[in-house]
C-alpha cells in the first residue's frame, strides 16, 4: 500500500524515520526517533519509537511500546501498552493499562494499576491502587484509598499495602498503615512460615520498645499482653473470662479446651479460683494464716492466743493456749488477699514443717519428741511426761542437744 508520510508542524521538530509520525504545532524541539503513528505534541517531548504513542506535554517522553501516552509535564512512559503517565513528572515503566496520575507518582509495571497520590508507587502486579499521598501498593488488588474513598484530602497517606494472589480487594482503612495479606504466611529468617501467620526464625525475635503499654491485642484490647514498668500482665474480659495453660493439642474455639491430644495443666477463672492438674509447690513447707499479733514477734517464735485474741509469744511451760509458730517462709499463705491490709498481722504456721525456736531446758530434744511451750518466751521444749491436752505445738524433726537454737518441727497442735 501507499506509505504514510511523517509530518513536522513545529519549529525545530524532528522525525527520524518510521511512518505516519507527527510532531504537532506545539511540539517545538520535539523528537520522534521512529515507529508508526506516533505523536510528539509537547515542547522538548520525545517518542523513541513503537506504535500509536503520544508525548503530549512539555518535556514528556514515551520510550516505545504501543498506544502509550505521556500527558503530564516531564512525565515518562518507558514502554508497554495502553499506559498513561498524566501526572506531572509521573512515570510508568511498562506493563499494560496502567495510569500514573499523581504528582511524581510511579508504576513499575503490571496490569491495570493506578497511582493517583502524590509521590505514590505501585510496585507491579494487577489491579492495585496507590491513592494516598506517599503510599505504596503491590501484588493483587492491593488498594490504598484515595481522597474520595477516605474522606481525607490526602487519602490514606503513607500507607503500604501488599496483597497476595487473592483477587478480592485488600484495602487500607486509614493513614500510615502497613498492611500485608499473605495466605501462605509471613517469614522472617525463614522461607517456610506458618500459613496465614508470622514466623520469626532463629536468631530473630520479636522486640518491643521499653514504653509501658499493652503490647499485644488478642481479639481486641479487652484481651491482651502488656507491661507496666517491671510487671508483665495478661488481660481478659469480665465476667466470663479466664486463663488456661495447655500442654499439647491443637486450637479449638471452645473455652478451656486444649483440643485433640492436649491436656489442660492449669486454669484461673474469672472469680480468681485457680485449678491445677498436679501438685502446687511453694518455697516453704507449711501453710500459714495472717492473723493479728503483738509487735516485736519474730520468725520461729512459738505463738499463743493472748487475752484480746491476738497472737503473743508463749511465756509459760506447757501453756495450753499455744496455736502454732511464726512462719519463717510460708509455702502457702492464707488471709493475705491482694488489697487487704497486713499491718499488725503475722503469718501463723498451722500445718506443715517450720523452724521453731527451742530450748533444751527440759532435756535434749530428739527427733520425734513432742514439743510444748517452755519457760523461755517464744521457745519450745520437749515434753517429758504426758502433756496436757492443748499444750503440744508439734513434733521435733531435728535434734537440739543443749542450750537454745532452731529445730525443724512438724506443726501438730494437740
Amino acid at each position: 500500500g501507499l506509505s504514510r508520510p511523517n509530518r513536522v508542524f513545529a519549529n525545530f521538530g524532528t522525525v527520524s524515520g518510521g511512518a505516519g509520525n507527527q510532531v504537532t504545532g506545539s511540539g517545538q524541539d520535539a523528537t520522534i526517533s521512529g515507529g508508526v503513528e506516533n505523536t510528539a505534541g509537547g515542547q522538548d517531548s520525545t517518542v523513541g519509537g513503537g506504535a500509536g504513542n503520544s508525548a503530549g506535554a512539555n518535556g514528556s517522553t514515551v520510550g516505545g511500546g504501543q498506544s502509550n501516552s505521556a500527558s503530564g509535564a516531564q512525565s515518562t512512559v518507558s514502554g508497554g501498552q495502553n499506559n498513561i503517565a498524566s501526572g506531572v513528572q509521573s512515570t510508568v515503566s511498562g506493563g499494560r493499562s496502567n495510569v500514573a496520575s499523581g504528582f511524581m507518582s510511579t508504576i513499575v509495571g503490571g496490569f491495570q494499576n493506578g497511582a493517583s497520590g502524590i509521590l505514590s508507587t505501585v510496585g507491579g502486579g494487577q489491579n492495585n491502587q496507590a491513592g494516598g499521598n506517599f503510599s505504596f501498593a503491590a501484588g493483587t488488588s492491593a488498594r490504598v484509598r484515595d481522597p474520595f474513598e477516605s474522606g481525607d484530602p490526602d487519602g490514606d497517606e503513607g500507607s503500604f499495602v501488599w496483597s497476595d494472589s487473592n483477587a478480592a480487594p485488600f484495602t487500607s482503612t486509614g493513614p500510615s498503615q502497613f498492611l500485608i495479606r499473605a495466605a501462605g504466611g509471613v517469614g522472617i529468617n525463614t522461607n517456610s512460615p506458618s500459613p496465614g501467620g508470622l514466623t520469626v526464625a532463629a536468631p530473630g525475635k520479636l522486640t518491643f520498645e521499653t514504653t509501658p503499654r499493652q503490647m499485644i491485642d488478642l481479639m481486641g484490647p479487652a484481651y491482651g499482653i502488656g507491661g507496666q514498668g517491671g510487671v508483665v500482665y495478661f488481660r481478659t474480659e469480665p465476667p466470663g473470662g479466664g486463663f488456661s495453660w495447655f500442654m499439647g493439642g491443637t486450637h479449638t474455639d471452645t473455652q478451656n479446651d486444649p483440643g485433640p491430644g492436649g491436656v489442660r495443666q492449669m486454669r484461673l477463672d474469672g472469680a480468681g479460683n485457680l485449678f491445677v492438674r498436679g501438685a502446687v509447690s511453694g518455697g516453704g513447707a507449711d501453710f500459714a494464716e495472717m492473723l493479728a499479733g503483738e509487735s516485736g514477734l519474730e520468725p520461729g517464735d512459738v505463738l499463743a492466743i493472748g487475752p484480746d485474741g491476738s497472737l503473743v509469744r508463749s511465756s509459760e511451760p506447757g501453756q495450753t493456749t499455744v496455736v502454732g509458730v511464726f512462719s519463717t517462709q510460708p509455702g502457702f499463705l492464707g488471709g493475705a488477699a491482694e488489697g487487704e491490709g497486713h499491718t499488725g498481722k503475722v503469718p501463723l504456721a498451722v500445718v506443715g514443717i517450720v523452724p521453731v525456736k527451742a530450748s533444751a531446758e527440759n532435756g535434749p530434744i530428739r527427733p520425734g519428741d513432742r514439743l510444748i511451750a517452755s519457760a523461755t518466751r517464744g521457745h519450745a521444749m520437749r515434753a517429758t511426761v504426758e502433756p496436757v491436752v492443748g499444750s503440744v505445738v508439734g513434733k521435733a524433726l531435728s535434734p537440739l542437744p543443749s542450750g537454745t537454737g532452731l529445730v525443724q518441727m512438724l506443726v501438730l497442735v494437740q
